[in-house]
């Protein structure tokens, strides 16, 4: 299927009942037909039909934040691949590589090439500069940016957590 642009009452407008269309790249428009979003190539070409109640603009990683039609989060390349699965009742803005996802009240981290890092197992989840806090349970412990274990989910408070890492002083990488 190719899409064809045109011009009615001084709007640009996509043929087949399309609302409006947004350029995110050099080679990559959104655009929104029935109250749908799907991605096409500038040329016209389908990237992805519409589908999905929500597209942003690319971020600094080149991924797209989607929201499908259940309600569901998750990122988008601009190849139209899901990179995070839209399965997640929340994902968050991507602090350095790594984003928060949420679902059914449980928290855990992926990366900007998709990979799990901490699984959405968690009570609370907070991606720090060097690692990441974890609460489960009511206890607290912490992994590396990679998710390999920092220290194990053992820890009363968040400030016993604290104090052994200060006093340990967490690795940088």
């Amino acid at each position: 299927m190719k899409l064809e642009w045109g011009v009615k009452g001084g709007t640009v407008k996509l043929m087949l009942n399309s609302t409006f269309k947004i350029n995110v790249s050099d080679e990559v428009d959104l655009f929104c037909d029935k109250g749908l979003f799907g991605m096409v190539h500038v040329d016209g070409s389908v990237i992805i039909e519409p589908r999905y109640q929500y597209i942003s603009s690319p971020n600094s990683h080149g991924l797209c934040l989607i929201e499908d039609v259940d309600g569901c989060f998750g990122y988008m390349n601009l190849k139209g691949e899901e990179i995070i699965p839209a399965c997640f009742d929340y994902v968050g803005v991507f602090i350095g590589d790594l984003c928060l996802v949420v679902t059914n009240e449980a928290y855990g981290v992926f990366n900007h090439k998709g990979e799990e890092i901490v699984p959405a197992t968690y009570d609370a989840v907070k991606i720090e500069p060097t690692y990441i806090t974890l609460r489960y349970d009511n206890l607290w412990g912490a992994a590396l940016l990679d998710g390999r274990t920092l220290y194990e989910v053992m820890y009363a408070t968040s400030k016993d957590l604290e104090a052994v890492i200060t006093e340990q002083k967490a690795p940088k990488e």
